[in-house]
């Protein structure tokens, strides 16, 4: 036996590796297209990326794994039974229990580590990723303004930049409409966004002032060398956030200091219960592949459609495990179908497993792994 779980646990953990690691590159890249401009290109160093990129990754690792196992396990027996290995197992006289055991077993180590992500390295590395974020953008106003596009910062307050590099803004130009009755435009050839005391500060140089008084219907012009202007709306915008739902552990999400209504409360609860519900999956998607390979027959025709089936199921478990933890910040009664959609499965493919089955008189299982 010892030979078959050690042969299982090097496929298993091969293809469970190399799987999380290319879906966690595919999407490590699509987030690194979104910050690569606001972190290289506004005088961040190119280890700075890296780091905030790598903050995320016990985010994904915590959404990936359970399928990304589930996958490995379809794969693994897959390939086992097209090349006949698991029907020769079979014959040897192993019971379906004593094949699923490696794999179960497997599963609830890796429960076990995502419990630690979920309430421990996730909240943290995504906190370190959240202020990391505000760093970034307090310092480089291009994170949320894009050159040559004009962008409404507040209402009645436009800004326009034509370029921006290395903490650098040039051809600026800024309507502001807050004042009806007092409008104004300001245009600057370059400017430079400083942060002091708390505040944020908009300097800009060789520019022009002009304003419009709507009572006396009086226009003005000031030409200027320097000029400093407040931006209490962009401060607004670039002030540290509360903490969102992926930076708050176990205590902050189930008694919580800080939700002030009751929707935010539930809206705490529904995460801290999906945290708890979620490491389960390991057990409810290796049990749905394990009953689909070792409690049906074997055909080359309906090998594809079983995995077509099995690979349904746990998407629809998936997709109604989130959707009830969405509908639960509404309705509390979603809340215990959000644990019934994954434990019931579980425990149905754990029944059909363990459940006996006629078989043909085969030889004893110990003298053939001996052999």
């Amino acid at each position: 036996m010892s030979l078959l779980a050690d042969y299982q646990y090097k496929r298993l953990m091969l293809k469970t590796v190399s799987i999380t690691l290319v879906l966690t590159l595919i999407l490590w890249t699509t987030q690194s297209v979104r910050f690569i401009d606001a972190v290289i290109g506004h005088g961040f160093s190119f280890w700075t990326f890296i780091y905030f990129i790598l903050l995320l990754i016990p985010f994904f690792l915590t959404a990936l794994l359970p399928i990304v196992y589930f996958i490995a396990v379809v794969s693994t027996f897959s390939n086992l039974e097209s090349s006949r290995e698991l029907t020769i197992m079979k014959t040897a006289g192993l019971s379906p229990v004593q094949m699923a055991r490696p794999i179960l077993l497997l599963a609830v180590v890796l429960m076990a580590l995502t419990y630690v992500l979920n309430f421990q390295l996730m909240p943290d590395s995504y906190k370190a990723f959240k202020r990391l974020e505000h760093t970034l953008s307090g310092g480089a106003i291009a994170a949320f303004i894009k050159p040559a596009t004009f962008t409404p910062i507040a209402k009645g307050l436009t800004l326009h930049v034509l370029e921006y590099e290395k903490g650098t803004m040039k051809g600026i130009f800024i309507n502001d409409t807050r004042d009806t009755q007092r409008r104004s435009s300001l245009s600057a050839q370059r400017g430079d966004l400083v942060k002091q005391n708390g505040n944020t500060y908009l300097v800009l140089y060789n520019g022009l002032r002009k304003e419009y008084d709507a009572k006396d219907e009086s226009f003005n012009a000031l030409k200027f060398e320097r000029y400093v202007m407040k931006f209490d709306a962009l401060q607004g915008k670039l002030k540290s956030p509360k903490p969102s739902l992926g930076e708050r552990r176990y205590r902050d999400l189930f008694h919580p200091m800080d939700a002030r209504t009751e929707t935010f409360r539930r809206e705490l609860l529904a995460e801290g219960h999906y945290r708890l519900i979620m490491p389960l999956l390991f057990l409810c998607f290796s049990l749905i592949a394990l009953v689909t390979f070792l409690k049906t027959r074997f055909t080359r025709l309906n090998n594809r459609r079983k995995v077509i089936h099995a690979s349904l199921l746990v998407a629809l478990i998936t997709v109604l495990a989130v959707s009830f933890k969405n509908l639960s910040v509404q309705t509390p009664i979603f809340l215990p179908l959000m644990y019934a959609v994954i434990v019931l499965p579980t425990l149905i493919a754990g029944y059909l497993l363990i459940k006996p089955t006629g078989s043909a008189k085969a030889f004893p299982a110990k003298n053939v792994m001996e052999e």
